[in-house]
This record gives C-alpha cells, structure tokens and sequence, in this order.
C-alpha cells in the first residue's frame, strides 16, 4: 500500500509513466479497505488529465475495482450536484425576495410622490437618500 502511495506521489507529473505503472500502483490495492482504496484512486484520477484514461485501464487490470470506484464516484457527483443545485436555488430565492423588496420599495415612492408627499419624507420613509428617491421618481415619470 505505502508503494502504491509513494509511486502515484513520484510519478504525479508524469502522466505517460503513472499509467505505464498503473499496475503496480493497483496491485496492492486490491487487498486494502475499500475507503481507502477509493481514496488512493481518487487521487490517482486527480492526477491525470483525461479521466477515462486512466478508468480504461483500471478497468482492464482490476474490473471490480474500476466499478467500485465509478459507483463512488458517480455517487458522489451526483450529490456534489444536488447540493450545488439547492445552494443555487437558495441563493435565487434570495436574489428574487432582494428585488421583490426593491419593486416595494419604488412602488411605495411613486405612490408616496403621488400623493404629495417631499422628498425629505418619502427618503425617511424608505431609508435611502433623497437624490435616490429623486432619481427613482424621474425614471418613472417617463
């Protein structure tokens, strides 16, 4: 196991001679607890570019172990993506509330101009500056 580290860690800038001893890498590998085979393959994958290279050729050294990882892998993707998802969704909610607030927000100065009300107050009112609310009002009497 410590060889099949120490050779992915010394061939790591050397993808042409990683995978030409790729075997020797996951010879070993077959006889560890699957975490941390998975964990060494993870970091195998890291290092080479094209990712179904290297599946490929674990696949045809050690099928069982190239499905292993690949359900993992998979796997893990899959909730990596979901939890990008939520995040995103959460983040649009929250963009969608901010500019409901905002539309409120120049609602309540047109009808509060509408009304007559000064600049002075209506800036009170909504907590921005009077140049803002003024600009705001002369954007939409257009």
């Amino acid at each position: 196991l410590v060889r099949s580290v120490l050779l992915t860690k010394k061939y790591s800038h050397n993808v042409p001679a990683l995978l030409a001893r790729l075997e020797t890498i996951i010879a070993p590998l077959r006889e560890v607890n699957p975490s941390l085979r998975i964990t060494i393959l993870l970091y195998l994958s890291s290092l080479v570019p094209v990712k179904e290279d290297i599946m490929t050729i674990i696949h045809q050294k050690d099928a069982q172990m190239a499905e292993e990882f690949i359900s993992y892998y998979d796997f893990h993707m899959q909730q990596a993506e979901e939890k990008g998802m939520e995040k995103g969704m959460e983040k649009g909610m929250e963009k969608g509330m901010e500019k409901g607030r905002e539309n409120e927000k120049v609602a309540l100065i047109l009808k509060a101009s509408l009304e007559g009300l000064s600049l002075n107050l209506i800036s009170r009112l909504v907590d921005l500056p009077e140049e803002e609310v003024a600009a705001i009002i002369k954007q939409h009497q257009k």
